[in-house]
């Protein structure tokens, strides 16, 4: 009838994700001769698997960091698929990421 006709018509949306979403900030003091794809490439191999993504929210050089060193800040998003993630396993899953970068780039990571 009619109200089918109406209903085919609305827009479709993504469903929104069942389980609570959650971001943490990781920031890398690192040479400023490092290059950002090499960075995206630790955090990428780092966050394989999981379901989370990145995002660079900030990069800064200059006072207080020394001369030669430049700060990225990613925002680690993690939005679990199938139950509620615990504390550890986020604890876990950022640990990885700052333990990749400091071994693979030589960062200092600023908490």
């Amino acid at each position: 009838g009619p109200l089918e006709a109406h209903r085919a018509a609305l827009p479709s949306f993504r469903p929104l994700p069942r389980f609570p979403a959650v971001s943490r900030d990781i920031s890398a003091i690192v040479s400023s001769e490092t290059l950002y794809a090499e960075l995206e490439r630790v955090l990428r191999e780092a966050l394989a698997g999981a379901p989370a993504h990145f995002v660079l929210t900030d990069r800064y050089a200059g006072p207080p960091l020394p001369a030669g060193k430049v700060s990225f800040t990613f925002n680690i998003g993690i939005e679990p698929e199938d139950r509620t993630w615990t504390a550890e396993e986020i604890d876990d899953l950022t640990g990885r990421v700052m333990n990749a970068l400091i071994e693979r780039v030589g960062a200092e990571i600023r908490r």
